[in-house]
């Protein structure tokens, strides 16, 4: 009867969950035409074997990340059998569907904005207990990252990376057009790299043809970082409602709108809008994840990477978050999922998954000046960017709100709010939004 009232909850809860992207930059799957096509698990079982399963997206770098961490962790446990499960299309919707039908892997990827969700749901297995076991501490890892997988009081995830937001700019597209390339360094200012944002673009009568900046507007983190950057204000104290019709975050999303329009920013919302990697946009709001596929896309030595523009009047305006994993509370051999997650967030695990160039490792002590990671994708490129003044992140939506299980909701509302602003940005819009969102906050 227990397990058919939480079938029941789940699958409940799937109708309602919503897609959505992670802070880590690992959108769901935008090449699949099935919203929830069913997952690949690679290999058989393997008789006299522990047999494990962790569940990724779907994504070849992610893969191939995964696969070398497999081999060394089984190089030293010969007993264990670690598979892949690469989930494609909408990941959170499948994480929830799995669940529901008792097919969920033994570790796999989460994410900061569905931690909430699926801690409450009984989903992921509370692993405060087995820390001191490991010998594992927070205080090894950046405080704001680790406290994404913690919900009152109990670690659900563990975060394998610093997810810092910095901005990707073309060299190539920035030398043609004359930029001084000289302003383009760690600690520019808001001011600095809207300059030269302003300065890229083109138009062929009034159509723009070259875009600035992508600021990635469907990403609440980027979102956040501007409305509170320029002095406004999305949530109140109390986490109990939204504040998008304060004067000043009114003043921030018209001035926003306005530079919308003008091609200094993209509009990701509309149909068509080029995006950086196709080489008609200066900069790109990203994490690191992002470099290995700009890497593939631009010839070596076209592309580069600098810190997240300092914003005057803020002391936290850089996005942060984290892609991590959790053990699933289903599994059937939950001491041995337990063992290969905790190798992952070892320094030796961590090393590995770092030696692929899609990660910022998540202890601090990973992070210095000579670490290995700083050699991937390329050891050229402005590898301080990513971890620079870790004292100025701001924490992820969920933080935001009373009941972080609600993230998704939020995401969406904020999202719609976000996009109806870019059409129409009139004051006297904001109210329905702050209704709306507000209603999403809530339990």
């Amino acid at each position: 009867m227990k397990h058919w009232k939480r079938f029941l909850t789940l699958l409940l809860a799937l109708c309602a969950l919503l897609s959505f992207a992670a802070c880590g930059g690992t959108p769901d799957d935008p090449e699949s035409s099935n919203p929830n096509p069913p997952p690949v698990t690679s290999d058989e079982p393997e008789d006299g074997k522990t047999n494990l399963v962790v569940g990724i997206i779907s994504d070849t770098s992610e893969r191939e990340m995964m696969e070398s961490v497999i081999a060394a962790y089984e190089a030293d446990n010969p007993d264990v059998n670690v598979r892949i499960m690469q989930i494609a299309g909408n990941y959170s919707q499948q994480i929830v569907n799995l669940a529901s039908t008792g097919e969920l892997p033994d570790v796999y990827m989460n994410y900061d904005t569905l931690v909430g969700y699926l801690a409450k749901s009984n989903v992921s297995l509370d692993l405060t207990s087995y820390l001191t076991e490991y010998g594992i501490s927070a205080d090894d890892f950046y405080p704001s990252i680790w406290q994404l997988g913690v919900i009152e009081e109990k670690v659900y995830m563990m975060p394998r990376e610093y997810a810092h937001c910095v901005v990707y700019y073309n060299k190539e597209l920035l030398t043609t057009a004359g930029v001084d390339m000289s302003v383009i360094r760690n600690g520019w200012t808001w001011e600095e790299f809207e300059a030269v944002a302003a300065q890229l673009v083109e138009k062929r009568g009034t159509i723009v043809t070259q875009y600035g900046a992508d600021l990635q507007l469907n990403w609440p983190t980027t979102v956040l970082s501007y409305i509170y950057g320029k002095g406004g204000t999305l949530f109140s104290e109390d986490k109990q409602s939204c504040t998008i019709d304060d004067p000043n975050t009114v003043a921030a999303y018209q001035e926003l709108k306005g530079k919308v329009d003008e091609g200094v920013y993209t509009n990701v919302f509309r149909a068509g809008t080029p995006t950086f990697l196709s080489g008609n946009v200066g900069f790109y709001f990203s994490v690191r994840p992002q470099a290995n596929i700009i890497d593939r896309t631009f010839s070596e030595g076209n592309w580069d990477v600098v810190s997240f523009p300092a914003m005057s009047g803020a002391e936290q305006y850089v996005g942060s978050g984290a892609t991590g994993y959790s053990v699933s509370s289903y599994s059937e051999n939950r001491e041995a999922a337990v063992d290969f997650l905790m190798y992952m967030m070892s320094e030796e695990g961590m090393n590995v998954m770092a030696s692929s160039g899609l990660i910022v490792p998540s202890r601090i002590s990973m992070n210095t000046a000579d670490a290995a990671w700083r050699s991937f994708p390329n050891a050229s490129i402005n590898q301080d960017a990513f971890v620079y003044e870790p004292d100025r992140d701001m924490l992820p939506l969920s933080s935001y709100i009373a009941d972080p299980s609600q993230t998704t909701k939020v995401t969406d509302a904020l999202n719609l709010a976000t996009e109806s602003l870019m059409i129409n940005c009139d004051a006297s819009q904001f109210a329905q939004f702050v209704e709306s969102i507000t209603a999403a906050m809530a339990a």
